[in-house]
Parts: structure tokens; C-alpha cells; sequence
């Protein structure tokens, strides 16, 4: 399949479409499910990780604001085990607002074959700080396209405690079998957040490294650097 007709076979879909825009909608902060793989920088992907396979993620995430306020920085580990060939489960702590936070995941591809797939996803947060719930949860949908050395995935959560969504779009071209550049649009129900330049490098048959460059294209202005290692046993 050449970049055009992927191109043209990706619009066919309204439900991909519907994705791609519906975190557009929202105007507050959305929690997307922790604990469940990706195959971009944030992006989700219907791809899991296979039964009896495990995979263990810590990430490293610098946020900095162009005012030149106070950089920030938050590291999170995610815990990731396959119990079918299309289910996984997992959790990440470190990810949310407090670091004591724990996500909870679950990813399910009920759906399609290698050129196009579709997945559930959802998740519970446990809060162990603040003032508000003490758990809260998520559910939402991830549909990947793949043809050639192209692949595009699209993912969108419905977050219950802010009442908004969140949506992603992430493209990937394969240089070489190990290298993926990556670019994607990121919308958390508050900002937008362009993602270029990305980048996974398949290091070992059993190490990932993952890289992007973030810079928010609306609401506020900063730049966030994204890194994260990936290890499967």
C-alpha cells in the first residue's frame, strides 16, 4: 500500500475520524488510562503485549515553560502483562497529578487484522492524595492503521472525574527495521500539543527506546521532552 492509497483508505472510516476530533470538545484536563503499552511516544495503538509476556517502562517526562518560569519533571514506571493475544492489563504509578497516584489499564482489540484494527481501553486511577474522589476512571477506543512501513493510530478517553475527553493522533514511517520516526498531535482537554521530532529505536530485541520533543500549539506555551525505555520479557 503506497502513502496515498493508505492516505485515502484511512478516511474511509468515519469511527477514526470520530476519534481524531472528539477531544477537541473539552475544555479541562482528561486522564487517559495508565498501565497499557503504546508503539509511539504517547499514542496509543491496538497492539498488545502477548500472553504471558510482560513489559516494564519507566519513563522520564520535562516540562518547560517558555516564560522561563520553574522547569518540572515527573518520572513514572509502568507494569504491563499480557493475558490473551489481544488482552493486556497494567498499571503506572508516578503518572498522574500526585505521584502517589496508581493507574490501573486494560486494553482489548476486539477487532480487524494488521492493516486496520479497533481496541477498547479503560482504566481506574487510586488516589492516595487531595481533595477529591479517591478513584476515578476512564474508558475510551484506539484504532490503528497499518500499510507498508506506515501506520497511524488514533486514540480518544473519556475521563468521568473532569467530564471531558482527550484525544491523540500519532503517525509513524519505518527508516529501517529497528527506527520509526515518529510525529503526533496530542490534546489533553486543555492544550494541543504537537509532537515532532519522535522517534522509537528498537535497541535489543528486548529494548525500546522512545523520544519526542513536544510543544503546545494552543492555550498555553511550553515544551515538554518525553524519554522512555522499554524492556520485554
Amino acid at each position: 500500500m503506497d502513502f496515498i492509497n493508505f492516505i485515502r483508505y484511512t478516511f474511509r472510516f468515519p469511527l477514526l475520524s470520530s476519534i481524531m476530533i472528539a477531544g477537541l470538545l473539552a475544555t479541562s484536563v482528561a486522564q487517559a488510562a495508565g498501565g497499557i503499552s503504546n508503539t509511539k511516544v504517547t499514542v496509543l495503538s491496538t497492539d498488545t503485549v502477548g500472553s504471558g509476556h510482560f513489559e516494564f517502562e519507566p519513563s522520564f517526562r520535562v516540562l518547560y515553560p517558555v516564560d522561563g518560569s520553574a522547569r518540572s519533571a515527573l518520572t513514572s514506571y509502568r507494569f504491563t502483562t499480557g493475558l490473551a493475544e489481544s488482552i493486556e492489563v497494567g498499571l503506572t504509578f508516578g503518572s498522574s497529578t500526585q505521584v502517589s497516584d496508581i493507574d490501573y489499564g486494560i486494553k482489548f482489540r476486539f477487532w480487524g487484522d494488521e492493516t486496520l484494527s479497533a481496541a477498547l481501553q479503560g482504566g481506574l486511577t487510586q488516589r492516595s492524595s487531595g481533595t477529591g474522589e479517591a478513584y476515578g476512571w476512564n474508558l475510551g477506543g484506539i484504532v490503528s492503521i497499518k500499510g507498508g512501513d506506515f501506520a497511524l493510530d488514533a486514540d480518544y478517553s473519556y475521563d468521568h472525574a473532569s467530564q471531558v475527553g482527550s484525544a491523540n493522533l500519532g503517525t509513524g514511517l519505518k527508516l529501517n527495521p529497528n527506527l520509526q520516526a515518529i510525529a503526533e498531535l496530542n490534546y489533553d482537554g486543555q492544550q494541543t500539543r504537537m509532537t515532532f521530532p519522535g522517534f522509537t529505536w528498537q535497541v535489543k530485541d528486548n529494548i525500546l527506546l522512545i523520544w519526542g520533543l513536544g510543544t503546545s500549539i494552543a492555550y498555553r506555551q511550553d515544551n515538554v521532552i518525553n524519554t522512555a525505555f522499554t524492556f520485554s520479557l
